[in-house]
């Protein structure tokens, strides 16, 4: 064990749900916007995920 605590998910859903999705979120937004890079598109992903996307 590292030493690390795992915060437990949210009810209903699976352990590292979260994780799986910032992956597979950010694998798209590299695929759909060339002109981000790898870095950028994870940041863009994780603002996204904690602050919501807003009006569209």
């Amino acid at each position: 064990m590292t030493g690390r605590r795992r915060r437990p998910s949210a009810p209903g859903l699976p352990d590292r749900w979260a994780r799986s999705l910032l992956v597979h979120l950010t694998h798209i937004a590299s695929h759909e916007m060339p002109e981000l890079t790898p870095a950028q598109g994870a940041d863009m992903v994780a603002q996204s995920l904690f602050t919501g996307v807003g009006p569209t």
